[in-house]
């Protein structure tokens, strides 16, 4: 009977330690990390990387001989009036490029919006006349909100929902909230990632066929933990003919050292408040990707 179960412990054992068992469950265990937990696990693991390169370059700074005279001609170099010159050339020339691209261009006014910034509302709905999108230049709204709702599909096992809101209290100016709640189904479990942005947007351009706007604010993920960063958003609208538009949304920021960036990009179908949408967003980080197609409804109030 014991050479029996002596026998019996040491099948079990071969079976347990053999290559081909070993090379199973490591499959197993890499099906159960899905698309969910490799965008999280590169987000993750660049905090480690960075704290790496920290380190790494430290050692190389101490080994480096040649810092000294680095050092010296770059002295001779702010000492030099010419850099000085040239250098404040270049920044008033960047900052002025900056200035007309994210906030006016000198005479934009009489050239967009009929000799005054003022003449900038929203209308009550895009459409309401063939001729106004989402801004009017006559008499409208001061205010705005609207909120989608969509569905998101990557794969059969990789779905989810999402919400985007905006509040506009003046033409300049919104707040945008977007919302995106994942799950995919593994073999053996569920997981679940949450995506979040909020941002304070400028309305650059309020036109009646385009809109345009940036922002800055925060993007964050949640999943086994809870990651958040810096960000910037930059979107736009066009309304080419009733009653279709054409959406398009980028942002991107740092998240524990990693630049996460996401796409959404949508046409529309409107119908007095209503508007269904189709489109395609994604999210990536380091090596990781998520992507699929969305669809959903938007209501303006």
């Amino acid at each position: 009977m014991k050479a029996i179960i002596m026998i019996a412990l040491l099948l079990t054992a071969v079976c347990f330690f053999q290559p081909g068992y070993t090379l199973f469950a490591q499959e197993k265990q890499e099906k159960e990390e899905g698309k969910l937990g490799k965008l999280e696990k590169e987000v993750d693991k660049k905090e480690d990387d960075k704290d790496k390169d920290t380190e790494k370059k430290e050692e190389d700074s101490n080994k480096n001989s040649s810092e000294s005279n680095d050092a010296s001609a770059v002295a001779e170099t702010l000492a030099d009036p010419e850099f000085w010159e040239y250098a404040l050339t270049a920044v008033v020339v960047v900052v002025a490029g900056v200035y007309v691209v994210l906030i006016n261009v000198p005479g934009e006014d009489s050239l967009l919006y009929l000799g005054d910034y003022g003449n900038c509302y929203f209308s009550q709905y895009p459409y309401v006349s063939s001729e106004e999108g989402f801004f009017s230049q006559v008499m409208g709204k001061r205010f705005s909100v609207n909120i989608s709702g969509h569905y998101f599909y990557d794969e059969s096992d990789l779905t989810g929902y999402g919400v985007r809101a905006k509040y506009s209290p003046h033409p300049f100016f919104n707040a945008e909230l977007h919302f995106t709640d994942l799950t995919e189904k593994l073999e053996t479990r569920e997981d679940h990632l949450k995506l979040y942005n909020v941002f304070i947007n400028y309305n650059r351009l309020r036109l009646e066929r385009w809109a345009f706007w940036w922002g800055l604010g925060l993007k964050g993920l949640q999943g086994d933990k809870t990651y958040n960063g810096f960000a910037f958003n930059i979107g736009t609208e066009i309304y080419p003919v009733r009653p279709i538009s054409i959406g398009i949304n980028y942002s991107g920021g740092f998240i524990s050292g990693n630049y996460v960036p996401e796409f959404f990009g949508s046409l529309s179908l409107h119908l007095n408040r209503f508007a269904v949408f189709a489109g395609y967003q994604y999210w990536s980080a380091g090596s990781a990707k998520i992507d699929g197609l969305v669809g959903g409804m938007k209501v303006f109030f």
